[in-house]
């Protein structure tokens, strides 16, 4: 698979501060110092990116100038066509115009000019405007008229600049709110919204004031806060600097020109990093980036908006801030915030379950940024990151992307690593040639195999060929004695086969040597080979590791650590709480759930214990299988203390699912 890439205008620097809004195949892009774009998919190589082809404004304030920083008001200044249609020029009684220079000026901007004609065709108010361009003095520009004029050739003292451009500055948020496109903060108007007509999301004509017209509006606010983000919930959100805001009808209706209202419902400010929506609940990181909160609106107490503090149970959890949050849905409703740190904050919430649980992501580099999509492929939100490590002494940026928490039905399959890679005998048979395979016998010494295509080498002598069923399970086993051809080998068989011959995707041959981890270049690396942990770790050299043992299915990745500490125990004693007294906890049992059982537990990182070592029973070559059940009577390795905790560890590619931990606790009540 190859990236696809698309060329863009953004600067490295500009890249965090890109806002979007996506609609079906389509996304448009909002960064204050470019003009609105829109990213569309035609296919999964096909995708352009061009300026948005807004139309119909929006305008500024009748009169209003702004140069180098200074706004002026000219009531009586004038502009007077040459025209009424195609290409004019506009000749101004004052200096109006910027040429271009170090930006385009006012080049390509629009201009409302006279007051709405009434359309003959649908009897509904058409502002006139124009777009300039070329401009040949302050006073003097050529543009093109959009829409008909209702000055003919008159001059007028009705005119506005368009609200976006080089000179006043390009919208910065963006955001979907019932069938408009909305639009917020430029340099010169950092509280404004703009919202597209119904249904057409290019349109920004403010005329008639019919419903589905375009509206543009200013929070109203006794601060001058700059828009960080939009969403929308019930109302539209603005999140600025100072407060939160809600835009709505008032009554519940479809917010139209003539019934927006405006409230500041909370005041804890907000960052500009896009919140996230979790059922009725909204997401957001408060100023200074330390806090994330839930703004849901509260018909109980307040009807209105209230917003409660979310990491307040843990608040370090942000490190030194959150610059990045998304929202898996699947299989789990999870908050996933990326640290300024480069850390990873995941924020479990089950809302009618009252469920909250925080957690913290490390790997071996820093996380930068974070998105989440549907799978094409598995019944789950995928969790996509870009990730910075430093690979043989060089600074590389990873997309990487999780896969499913859930613990796959095959053993083989689990993938516990990061930035890991993963080779399977199985569905190697499968191309570029499906490959079958014929056994002259199902048992006994000296049987030849024979390929349907060219497969076998002189060295895959001492290799093994297995064969499985379609759920993973092993029917056959052999293992390669002698080399004919490379369709025929001799084999020794170790495992009875339960048929003579296999299908592509149902036998493999084992291999030694796993290459393509070039990406890992001199980092050491965990191994789950057939299901297993594969000892010791191995260091990739020219993108190569090679293993003590053959196997079938090898993931190899960067290790990292499964890690909990549980809370002290308020067990009470005979005197009432333990607050203040030393415990001793005597035994611990685990509840799991298809988990490994070669992890370590204790009372601190120091006196860690392995809870179960491999079984005796266990056949040579095969891996413990992953458990489901409790484990009892755990001797514990800990003293009396204050607040008596649990240290768990695992540092083995394989999953813990733990449901419970159950504790034999003494309170001391001296």
């Amino acid at each position: 698979m190859a990236a696809f890439e698309v060329a863009h205008t953004y600067t490295e620097a500009e890249i965090y501060d890109v806002q979007y809004a996506q609609i079906n195949d389509v996304i448009y892009l909002a960064h204050p110092n470019h003009p609105p774009a829109k990213l569309t998919r035609f296919a999964s190589n096909n995708w352009t990116l061009v300026d948005m082809p807004f139309v119909g404004g929006p305008f500024y304030l009748d009169n209003y100038i702004v140069s180098s920083g200074t706004t002026s008001i000219l009531t009586s200044a004038t502009i007077t066509p040459s025209g009424t249609a195609g290409s004019v020029t506009l000749t101004a009684s004052a200096d109006l115009f910027i040429p271009s220079g170090s930006t385009l000026g006012h080049k390509n901007t629009y201009w409302k000019i006279g007051n709405t004609l009434t359309s003959a065709t649908t009897g509904l108010a058409v502002q006139g405007y124009v777009q300039i361009t070329a401009i040949t003095n302050p006073s003097t520009a050529t543009a093109t008229i959009i829409n008909t004029l209702s000055t003919g050739l008159n001059a007028t003292t009705v005119w506005a600049q368009g609200s976006w451009s080089d000179v006043l500055g390009w919208p910065a948020r963006v955001t979907f709110f019932q069938q408009r496109l909305a639009f917020a903060r430029t340099t010169v108007e950092p509280q404004n919204v703009w919202l597209s007509k119904s249904f057409i999301f290019e349109d920004f004509a403010v005329e008639g004031g019919e419903d589905d017209d375009s509206i543009n509006l200013q929070l109203a606010s006794s601060e001058s806060n700059e828009i960080q983000w939009l969403a929308p919930l019930k109302n539209l959100i603005a999140g600025t600097y100072g407060g939160e805001f809600s835009i709505g009808s008032g009554d519940g209706s479809p917010l139209t020109p003539s019934n927006s209202n405006v409230i500041k419902e909370t005041s804890w400010g907000s960052e500009p990093v896009v919140p996230q929506k979790i059922g009725s609940f909204l997401y957001y990181v408060q100023r200074f980036r330390q806090k994330i909160r839930e703004l849901v609106f509260d018909f109980d107490t307040l009807n209105g908006y209230k917003s409660i503090d979310k990491t307040i149970l843990s608040p370090d959890i942000s490190e030194d801030g959150f610059r990045d949050i998304t929202y898996q849905q699947n299989p789990d409703t999870i908050l996933w915030g990326v640290t300024t740190n480069g850390t990873i904050a995941t924020m479990t919430r089950e809302v009618d379950q009252q469920v909250q649980g925080w957690a913290k992501q490390t790997t071996d580099g820093n996380y930068e940024s974070i998105a989440s999509i549907p799978s094409a492929t598995e019944p789950h939100d995928e969790i996509w990151v870009v990730v910075k490590r430093t690979i043989n002494g060089l600074t590389r940026r990873f997309i990487e992307r999780f896969k499913s928490p859930i613990v796959p039905a095959r053993q083989d399959m689990c993938w516990y690593v990061h930035a890991g890679l993963n080779y399977n005998a199985y569905t190697q048979t499968t191309t570029p040639t499906a490959t079958t395979i014929s056994i002259a016998a199902t048992s006994g010494t000296s049987v030849l195999v024979t390929s349907s295509d060219v497969y076998f080498a002189a060295g895959d002598v001492g290799q093994r060929i297995r064969s499985i069923d379609a759920n993973g399970a092993t029917v056959g086993e052999c293992k390669i004695i002698g080399f004919t051809s490379s369709t025929i080998v001799v084999v020794d068989i170790k495992t009875d086969f339960d048929a003579s011959t296999y299908a592509s995707g149902l036998w493999g041959l084992s291999v030694n040597t796993v290459s393509g981890l070039d990406h890992l270049e001199a980092k050491q690396v965990k191994i789950l080979a057939d299901g297993g942990t594969a000892l010791p770790d191995k260091t990739v050299s020219n993108g190569t590791i090679t293993l003590v043992h053959d196997a079938f299915v090898v993931t190899a990745g960067l290790p990292y650590t499964q890690y909990i500490k549980t809370l002290p125990q308020d067990k009470g004693s005979q005197r009432g709480t333990a607050q203040g007294k030393t415990q001793k906890i005597s035994e611990v049992a685990f509840k799991l759930n298809r988990s490994h059982k070669g992890f370590s537990f204790g009372g601190s990182d120091n006196t860690l214990d392995i809870v179960s070592y491999r079984q005796a029973s266990t056949l040579m070559g095969t891996p413990e299988l992953l458990f489901t059940g409790v484990i009892p009577n755990l001797s514990f390795n800990g003293d009396y203390e204050y607040g008596a905790q649990i240290v768990i560890q695992n540092t083995d590619p394989l999953p813990i699912e733990l449901l419970s931990i159950i504790t034999t606790l003494d309170t001391n009540d001296k």
